[in-house]
Parts: structure tokens; C-alpha cells; sequence
């Protein structure tokens, strides 16, 4: 099969043309908001906000791999959501570094975005945005997340999801005077998956200077080899 073939039926499979449109939607949010991540002062200035951004993000990660090799499951697919939504700040930050220059060289004001619900503070937003920027185009992470684990997650991530179980993940919950632990619901293939999945985003992401993203793939590859994937299927 042709290499354009084949990237035509991954498109197709992942439903990546509406999901697109979905991705530019809020996107296009982000931008018009009032509510911004940057000073807007120079476009070093916000490149240096997006470093600290990713190597927020980064850090975030490690600490999820901290949990994981000490067994800690429920926490360390609670921070990896956290990563996940941490770099979709990231996206948008990408993003507007160009809308601010753009507007600084036209000398347009920057006063006059309308004010609507920023993307940047809603969960789900931000978990559909890191999503589609890491994992719409990425044989890497089809091989290892699995292609259908990577759809599920999709649809779990449109539905609100995903932010279920990023507090079902870190809160006890009550039924009938039985109490669940989130240690009681997620094991070790589960931890593997989101942080494999963080893993990958923060590859995608973060890797916008080519130096970085050798050495974010080079990382990741170490944490691929030691925690493997074994006929996992993510339940919705």
C-alpha cells in the first residue's frame, strides 16, 4: 500500500477530518479569547513562556513515572492526564506565539477579543486538543498504544470521558456505605497506557525545536522499552 493510501485510511479510521474541524473550533476559541497565556510583549518573550510550559509539562511526566515504578497505578493515571492537559496548553501557546506576532506587526489591538469560554479552562478542551495534535498523524503511537486503543481514547476524550476518570483516578467514592479506592480501579497496564500516551503527546508537543525532539524521543524510547503495552484494550 501507497504511503498516501495508507495515511488516507488512518485519517478515515481515526474520523480525522471531523475531528479537524473540531481541533481548528477550538483553536480558533483560544485565540479570540480574553482570557491568554502570554504578555503578548515580544515573540521571545512568549517562546520563553512556551519552554516553561513543555518543561512543565515534562516534569509533570517524570513524576508520573515516579508513581509508576513505585506502583502507585491510580496516581500515576491521574498525573498523566494532567500531563495530557498541560500540553494541550502547550498547543495553544504554539499557536498564538504567531497570532500575537502577527498582530504586533500589523498593530492591531489586542484589546478586542470577545470573552467566551476559553478552551485553556475547560478540561475536556484541552485533552481534545493535545489528542489530535499528538496522536491524528503517528504510526509510532499506533504501533504502541494500539490503533483501536487510540480511537476509544478519541471518543473518550469527546465525550467529557476522560476527565471521569481523572477524578475517579484520585477520589474515594461512596455507594451505599461502600467505599471505593481509586487504587481499587486502575492497575498497572492502565498506569502504562496514560503514561505512554502522556509519553507520546509530550514527544509530539514538545519537540517543536528539532534538538528537543531527539532528546524527548530518546527518553520516551528508554520508558517504551522497560514498560511494554501486552494485549491492552482500553475500556470506555
Amino acid at each position: 500500500m501507497k504511503r498516501k493510501d495508507l495515511i488516507t485510511k488512518i485519517l478515515k479510521k481515526k474520523d480525522s477530518i471531523n475531528r479537524f474541524q473540531d481541533y481548528v473550533t477550538l483553536l480558533n476559541e483560544s485565540l479570540n479569547s480574553s482570557y491568554q497565556l502570554f504578555y503578548r510583549n515580544s515573540k521571545e518573550e512568549d517562546y520563553e513562556k512556551l519552554f516553561y510550559l513543555v518543561k512543565h509539562g515534562e516534569t509533570l511526566w517524570d513524576e508520573s513515572i515516579i508513581l509508576l515504578n513505585n506502583e502507585a497505578y491510580s496516581s500515576a493515571v491521574f498525573l498523566s492526564i494532567v500531563t495530557i492537559e498541560e500540553l494541550g496548553k502547550c498547543v495553544i501557546g504554539s499557536f498564538l506565539i504567531d497570532y500575537n506576532e502577527s498582530k504586533r506587526q500589523n498593530k492591531k489591538d489586542f484589546n478586542n477579543e470577545k470573552i467566551n469560554n476559553s478552551p485553556l479552562l475547560n478540561h475536556r478542551k484541552k485533552h481534545q486538543i493535545a489528542a489530535f495534535s499528538g496522536l491524528a498523524v503517528n504510526s509510532r503511537a499506533d504501533r504502541v498504544l494500539g490503533e483501536d486503543n487510540i480511537l476509544k481514547l478519541f471518543n473518550l476524550i469527546k465525550g467529557g470521558h476522560l476527565e471521569n476518570i481523572r477524578q475517579k483516578s484520585i477520589y474515594s467514592e461512596s455507594d451505599n456505605g461502600i467505599i471505593t479506592l481509586p487504587k481499587m480501579k486502575f492497575n498497572k497496564q492502565d498506569a502504562i497506557f496514560f503514561c505512554t500516551t502522556a509519553a507520546e503527546l509530550l514527544c509530539e508537543i514538545g519537540g517543536f525545536i528539532p534538538d528537543e525532539f531527539y532528546r524527548l524521543r530518546n527518553k520516551i524510547t528508554i520508558f517504551e522499552s522497560k514498560y511494554i503495552l501486552e494485549n491492552y484494550k482500553l475500556v470506555i
